[in-house]
């Protein structure tokens, strides 16, 4: 079996930067009729420029895996502006919605940050919520570190380790019933 793995730290922008623009959309439906070719798998498709057509084009295209990496890094909408993310929950919700209605079987695999400088409990509640609520096929959970050359690098980091741990770990342990769940009604 052959597969393609289209990655990019954001696939859902492919195309932007060309003197004629292209989409990921028309980049999926051509890669589609490789013969050669049985399983297109995407990665890191950004929820603020997952639009219609891309989730359209995932669905039609048969050889495309019902599968979407969708680092969405937290929840809250103060947490969310912060990083720049783009989206706010309520629009982070309504993409899921939409890739769910659009492709029922779809599997969803996203990352999230705790920690991230200025993070109260309350956004962390939120986060807990949204994980409860969503129920993910696949969680990644980083607690924030700080890294050279990113805007969060002049934050002061606030947040005791322990307290990142104990956020990460809580969040693992709903991840960890909802996947037996998810296991058991295979």
């Amino acid at each position: 079996n052959k597969e393609l793995l289209v990655i990019a730290q954001d696939s859902t922008s492919y195309g932007w930067d060309l003197e004629e623009k292209v989409y990921l959309s028309d980049l999926l439906v051509e890669l589609n009729t490789i013969k050669e070719i049985e399983w297109i798998r995407l990665h890191y498709a950004h929820p603020a420029h997952l639009s219609k057509k891309i989730i359209n084009s995932i669905a039609d295209s048969e050889k495309v895996c019902k599968y979407v990496d969708m680092p969405v890094q937290h929840a809250s909408d103060k947490m969310l502006k912060n990083m720049r993310r783009g989206l706010g929950n309520k629009g982070i919700r309504k993409r899921i919605k939409d890739l769910r209605e659009k492709i029922p079987e779809v599997a969803l695999r996203t990352t999230l940050i705790v920690g991230h400088p200025g993070e109260s409990e309350e956004d962390f509640n939120i986060l807990k919520e949204f994980i409860e609520q969503i129920r993910f096929d696949r969680l990644g959970i980083f607690t924030y570190s700080e890294e050279e050359g990113t805007i969060a690098a002049n934050l002061e980091d606030e947040i005791p380790r322990e307290v990142k741990d104990q956020r990460r770990n809580m969040l693992l342990d709903i991840q960890h019933e909802i996947s037996i769940e998810k296991n058991e009604s295979f």
